[in-house]
């Protein structure tokens, strides 16, 4: 399946490098797209199914999304404003500590988002107890900060009637699942480690993935075709026993030492309904 757009997004633990192995799993056909862990969305984006709703509870990342829609030209003037200086970074990134931070505009905050975006270590996304932005410089040479092309396509495929974004929890977001949609689940792995290096909005826990299953349980009895990437961790093996799993190498973008970059573990879970159809095929 060849890829019809890129994500706008440098995302950490995205899944770009993984379209190849994720296009076989796509049901052939499928009422409406679905994805309530949005990130970069880089599935969707690459599919840029006619129909779909992106969810995500990270505000900043939905703010963004929103403005990438609705004010492109706005956002990529503000984007040529950015300069890629460490001293100049920290100063952006650290905008969120100032009591002024709200009085910047959709497209101020959503320029500054792409900026960090583009130029932290790795695409990283990560907040302090106090929900503010920590992440570290990324020292790249000539980072593509305003990405006009791509940020100009989104915005065009955002734009059409049958395409949603918003800011909801996960479970907000699938409850509006119909059969025969297509979800794709990309959670926040579990880790047993007490320090997250990718810490997002804030924990997803044992219970939230517990909530998952359920609602993955809920939406295969509903007639959905369910797709989910997991870290190959005992819990997700146990959680989701009764359902098909696959093991698969995978490059983490967000990790300190490059031997464990180069090869975590990863599996795709789906439901019978989708399993079903892909065996047929084979």
């Amino acid at each position: 399946m060849e890829k019809k757009l890129r994500t706008p997004f440098k995302w950490a633990g995205g899944k770009r490098q993984l379209l190849p192995l994720l296009h076989q799993y796509v049901p052939l056909h499928y009422e409406r797209y679905i994805e309530p862990f949005a990130g970069g969305a880089a599935l969707c984006f690459s599919l840029a199914p006619p129909k779909a709703l992106i969810g995500d509870v990270n505000q900043p990342l939905i703010n963004t999304y929103k403005v990438i829609r609705d004010k492109c030209e706005q956002l990529l003037e503000d984007l040529q404003l950015h300069q890629n200086q460490e001293a100049y970074y920290y100063a952006m990134r650290d905008l969120d500590r100032q009591a002024n931070y709200q009085a910047l505009s959709a497209v101020e905050q959503a320029s500054r988002f792409l900026f960090l975006n583009r130029t932290s270590y790795g695409g990283l996304y990560r907040v302090n107890k106090k929900g503010q932005a920590n992440m570290p410089f990324g020292h790249y040479k000539k980072p593509n900060i305003m990405n006009e092309k791509v940020i100009r396509q989104a915005s065009s495929y955002l734009q059409q009637e049958h395409i949603h974004i918003e800011k909801a929890d996960f479970v907000e977001t699938v409850l509006q699942a119909e059969e025969n949609d297509f979800v794709y689940f990309d959670p926040p792995y579990y880790s047993e480690s007490k320090r997250s290096f990718g810490a997002y909005t804030k924990p997803f826990t044992l219970y939230d993935h517990i909530r998952l299953k359920r609602m993955f349980k809920q939406l295969d009895e509903r007639g959905c075709y369910l797709l989910l990437s997991h870290s190959d961790h005992a819990m997700a093996r146990e959680l989701y026993g009764e359902y098909p799993l696959f093991a698969t190498n995978a490059t983490r973008l967000v990790n300190a030492n490059v031997h464990e970059r180069m090869g975590e573990k990863e599996v795709l879970i789906m439901n019978k309904r989708l399993w079903d159809e892909k065996a047929v095929l084979a």
